[in-house]
């Protein structure tokens, strides 16, 4: 009996202890399974991808018991890693403005095989490449990939003080964290291109007619409020119905991106572009007048006429481009004028020939003398 009394309470604290162990990882797996619900909860309440990498910053270090903590990401090319979000280091600028190739030190090594890659002791390891400059001269260092569907959006970066301070649990939870953060990061992205498609012509890349007319409306406001003039180009492609009827619709759309690129790269950054229907642009010129607007269309218009559109190297009809100009305050009183007088300049430049950059106030001395509405101050 005493035997078996012993043999019971020897099984009763072997499962005792097995209990006590299973209740201890239980409690490691509530705490883990809170901490990755808390994270994902605030990460996936951020749709903008610029106010993602702040919360990330803010939130990772002080969640994870991190020192230094930075994302990376990898650009379209897939041939620089640079940074986006980091926390904890002496110098925030340089660090903003580093970029790794892909394949260079650990972190580019991770971005190329999808690996996860751990220092315990970055000083004994040539691959870490101390952020080139940063003072991290001793402690361990990790770092994670970043992926959606098995493709590698970037790496997140985590160091410790102390050596060998990551345990295998903390390599499985930075790991789950990583994927969280993958998946937010894609939906940003697919959340900022829903809304580019939104505002852009889809197959130009330049704003497209809705959008400009919010972009107009603001600018009239700051224009008439503080008496700055503002001008309006309407832009029309000479004859490209003929162009289309010739060469086919393929080759007229890639000549449209063509002259999309043109205009756009041959304006100011504060300067507003957008398709208006068809083969026709309109362009915002804020705080321009009606003499700097006829320079930029002169500008543009000779341009379009020295570009030589080739299909598999041989030249093809020449195009030249007709432009309305209407300018507040000498020629539109509401805002709307402005954009038909633009467009009645524009029909003088095609009936005058084409090839042309007419003023809305010329146009009108065509028909007659020219009206300047009176303007009275708000």
């Amino acid at each position: 009996l005493a035997k078996k009394d012993l043999k019971y309470k020897n099984h009763l604290a072997k499962r005792g202890n097995q209990l006590k162990k299973a209740n201890q990882s239980l409690e490691v797996l509530v705490k883990d399974f809170s901490l990755l619900y808390d994270i994902g909860q605030k990460i996936n309440s951020t749709i903008e991808i610029s106010g993602l990498y702040l919360l990330l910053q803010d939130l990772l270090p002080r969640q994870l018991d991190l020192q230094k903590f930075a994302i990376l990401r990898i650009d379209k090319k897939k041939e620089f890693l640079s940074v986006k979000a980091a926390h904890g280091f002496e110098d925030p600028e340089l660090i903003f403005n580093l970029s790794f190739r892909v394949g260079e030190g650990i972190s580019g090594e991770v971005a190329t095989t999808g690996e996860i890659a751990y220092l315990p002791d970055v000083a004994s390891d040539d691959r870490f490449l101390y952020y080139r400059g940063e003072n991290i001269d001793k402690g361990s260092f990790i770092s994670v990939p970043l992926k959606y569907k098995k493709e590698v959006l970037g790496v997140m970066n985590c160091s410790r003080a102390e050596m060998d301070a990551f345990s295998e649990d903390d390599k499985r939870i930075l790991t789950l964290v990583a994927n969280q953060i993958a998946l937010a990061v894609e939906n940003a992205q697919l959340y900022t291109k829903t809304r580019e498609l939104s505002v852009r012509d889809e197959l130009l890349g330049i704003y497209n007619r809705r959008h400009f007319q919010k972009v107009l409306k603001m600018e009239w406001k700051r224009a008439t409020r503080f008496r700055r003039p503002i001008s309006l180009l309407m832009i029309d492609i000479d004859h490209f119905k003929d162009f289309n009827d010739t060469y086919g619709h393929l080759q007229g759309d890639r000549v449209l991106k063509g002259i999309a690129d043109i205009l756009s790269r041959n304006l100011r950054e504060l300067d507003t572009i957008a398709r208006f229907g068809g083969e026709e642009f309109i362009v915002l010129l804020p705080d321009t007048d009606r003499e700097g607007a006829m320079v930029v269309g002169e500008k543009l218009r000779q341009l379009v006429e020295m570009e030589r559109f080739d299909e598999a190297q041989q030249p093809i009809m020449q195009l030249t481009i007709s432009v309305g100009i209407s300018t507040f305050a000498d020629d539109a009183r509401e805002m709307e004028d402005l954009i038909d007088h633009a467009d009645v300049a524009l029909y003088e430049a095609k009936d005058g020939g084409r090839n042309k950059v007419v003023l809305y106030s010329d146009a009108l001395e065509v028909e007659g003398p020219v009206i300047r509405p009176t303007i009275i101050p708000s």
